[in-house]
């Protein structure tokens, strides 16, 4: 029985609206042993009978008969394998992988079937030594000689264990003695198989030929038959059940494709590194231009990630046994409070009270040792100002006297430490005292009672206008009562006052004293029993600070956590923001959008010199599917890698330059959504490439005719 039978067959080709015939009528029996050799003039059929022979194209009228089974209705996919299992390749241009070394070439198809690398490179060694090729072993295919890249292929061709040879010209481009070689070694490995040769120079095998098909216009015009070949095999069902390349052996000829073109590899991997880069970069800011866009502030001067601010639920004093479970500290006063210092008239500050500092680290100085030393604690994100306390004015700024509200107190600075704060607490304008930069600060005593302030703020209504009134005093020195001055034009109106301890602890313990002022002011506070009055207390939660909020709210407490934030997005200034914020994400995602368009076109133009080697894995039976995986492989393994290794170069400039997180915001969602937008902006390159490769079909390829996109 015949291994390929072939019963009527026509195929046609439309060009400008002709038709043109490429096979007409076509009837032959084929069997295995065979050495067949198809001549005839350019134009007249031949390499278009080898080519639906050998299913690297399609016909359209008839059938073609594979040991009794019908091809017709062949897939695509169906075609892909019957290349890959059935058929070897031998072409005039080689069509080998100039990249690859000999024995990859060879190799490659015993991977596609299933070889494990250390079997494939076995079998390849014995077939490379078969055509001659042992001393060439590791050369590049672009180094070999003509002769030697059809020996490569040769031997390539037998690795797919294939019975149908096709060779179409292959000595087209050999001088006469190698192309003698040639086929002479073809005729000695072949022997077992259906061997198809098209060429133009009939003298050549015509001492080796069992067969000769001459053509004309499509057409058979002659079969001469030299030497009877029987084919005693019989018919058997052929299964054409796709199964899959394996992914560690797509990731392997990955890995092949990018150690073999180093320079190719090099460019990707700079250009993939760039779109991460910047677009980790981008992201980032615009993460933190959210974060803004939030316009969190705080009426809290200290807002320490783990501190959290207790007072009673009905304004009364505290209760402090409903505290005794977490670790805290009796705050006398009713709210924090900040006040103007500067040390021997060198800096000013505007700080506040705060017994403990949480999770600081000394940068200047020692820590407190007795009541009447002091620390300042700077925010560690104010760098230029710890900086220059590391740096500069440690020396002169120890062991000074603390200046309060402009008067000299016997308070020794001893020592500066820096504290984290919470990246939800966001400052938006910077308050400029005597340098250049944002400063805040805070106290730290050794003592709690060696300093006594208050924080007091009102609203006086007169006659349907309402004053808002702000006290800041040092209230050790100050009368029993609060003081509200008033104009003396005041008098004889009716006014409704209510004052309170930054709006937690309302008293009616005040005084009015009329006074030739242009407005009303808060002239003194009142003195508090610190070892009797708790209005205040600071809860330190470093672990669940939101448990803990929840646990002292269900005990009648209000809790502020200042770390959090307030929104503050009503008014012009909110409106303003959010237009700045707008405008801020159009700008970055318009540079976002650039540097993608220029990665894409740098991107196609490298992966367009790699499609001739990719239609050729598709010659060799690498199915669309699985070619869409390799190239998705290569491209989403490479950008993910770079993406990671761009995630650790920015987290390193951020260690080496601490000013970048003003305005870079990490966090897990945004790292989330930068790996994935790198993953999409690869797979959709890929896809894209894809669509490329698809274009041309493995018969183009074949003739030579790729176009350039």
């Amino acid at each position: 029985m015949s291994l390929i039978e072939i019963k009527n067959l026509n195929k046609y080709y439309n060009a400008n609206g002709i038709t043109n015939i490429g096979l007409s009528n076509i009837n032959l029996k084929l069997n295995k042993g065979e050495f067949i050799a198809v001549t005839g003039e350019s134009g007249s059929g031949k390499s278009t009978l080898l080519n639906v022979i050998s299913k690297i194209d399609n016909f359209d009228d008839g059938e073609i008969l594979y040991r009794g089974n019908e091809t017709s209705y062949f897939s695509l996919s169906d075609m892909d394998d019957f290349r890959k299992n059935k058929v070897g390749f031998i072409f005039q241009n080689y069509n080998i992988i100039d990249s690859y070394s000999v024995l990859e070439n060879v190799m490659l198809p015993l991977l596609l079937k299933g070889l494990n690398k250390h079997e494939a490179k076995e079998r390849a060694i014995e077939l490379i030594k078969k055509v001659g090729l042992l001393d060439h072993l590791s050369s590049k295919g672009s180094k070999l000689s003509g002769g030697q890249k059809q020996r490569c292929v040769i031997a390539r061709a037998l690795a797919s264990d294939c019975e149908i040879l096709a060779c179409d010209e292959p000595t087209g481009n050999l001088d006469s003695k190698t192309a003698s070689e040639i086929i002479d070694l073809i005729h000695e490995i072949a022997s077992d198989k259906l061997v198809l040769i098209v060429t133009h120079n009939y003298e050549e095998v015509e001492k080796l030929v069992t067969r000769q098909i001459k053509m004309s216009d499509g057409r058979i015009i002659e079969d001469i038959v030299y030497q009877e070949i029987t084919d005693n095999e019989e018919n058997s069902f052929m299964s054409l059940d796709h199964e899959p390349i394996k992914k560690d052996i797509l990731q392997k000829i990955a890995v092949m494709n990018y150690k073999n073109t180093p320079k190719k590899a090099i460019f990707l991997t700079i250009t993939f590194f760039l779109i991460s880069f910047i677009t980790c970069f981008v992201m980032q800011i615009m993460s933190g231009l959210t974060k803004q866009g939030d316009i969190k502030t705080s009426s809290y001067i200290n807002n320490f990630e783990s501190t959290i601010y207790v007072y009673d639920n009905n304004l009364n004093k505290i209760d402090t046994t409903l505290l005794d479970k977490y670790e805290y500290i009796k705050n006398p006063y009713a709210m924090e409070t900040g006040f103007p210092i500067s040390i021997s008239d060198q800096f000013l500050y505007y700080a506040s009270y705060a017994p403990i500092i949480p999770d600081s680290k000394i940068i200047a100085g020692r820590d407190i040792s007795n009541d009447k030393e002091v620390m300042i604690a700077l925010r560690d994100d104010d760098y230029n100002l710890v900086n220059s306390i590391q740096n500069l004015h440690a020396n002169n700024l120890l062991n000074q006297n603390l200046i309060i509200n402009e008067q000299v107190t016997d308070y020794k600075v001893v020592g500066f430490v820096s504290y984290h704060v919470a990246e939800s607490s966001i400052k938006l304008f910077s308050s400029n005292f005597s340098s250049g930069c944002y400063i805040m600060g805070s106290l730290a005593f050794q003592n709690e009672l060696n300093l006594k302030f208050c924080n007091l703020k009102g609203n006086l209504k007169i006659q349907n206008e309402t004053y808002p009134l702000n006290g800041l005093y040092d209230a050790a020195i100050t009368s029993d009562k609060i003081q509200i001055v008033l104009p003396n034009t005041y008098q004889n109106r009716d006014y409704e006052l209510n004052v309170y301890y930054q709006g937690i602890y309302k008293t009616d313990n005040y005084e009015i004293i009329y006074d030739d002022v242009s407005g009303p002011i808060m002239k003194y506070g009142p003195k508090l029993d610190l070892n009797k009055d708790t209005y205040f207390a600071y809860v330190y939660a470093k672990n669940r600070p939101n448990y803990v909020i929840r646990k002292l709210e269900k005990s009648g407490l209000n809790c502020d956590y200042p770390c959090k934030g307030e929104k503050d997005s009503e008014g012009i200034m909110g409106l303003i923001m959010k237009i700045l914020l707008i405008l801020s994400f159009l700008r970055n995602a318009f540079d976002l959008m650039i540097t993608f368009f220029i990665t894409y076109f740098l991107l196609s133009r490298i992966y367009r010199t790699k499609i001739k080697d990719f239609e050729i894995l598709r010659v060799l039976g690498i199915c669309k599917k699985d070619m869409a995986r390799l190239v998705r492989i290569e491209f989403v393994s490479l950008q993910m890698i770079v993406s990671v290794f761009s995630l650790i170069i920015t987290y390193l400039l951020l260690s080496l330059i601490p000013a970048l997180k003003t305005f870079l915001n990490f966090n897990i969602i945004t790292i989330a959504v930068y790996f994935l937008m790198m993953f999409l902006f690869s797979f959709l390159m890929a896809k894209r490439f894809n669509q490329k490769i698809f274009r041309f079909t493995p018969s183009k390829q074949m003739r030579g005719s790729e176009e350039d996109d």
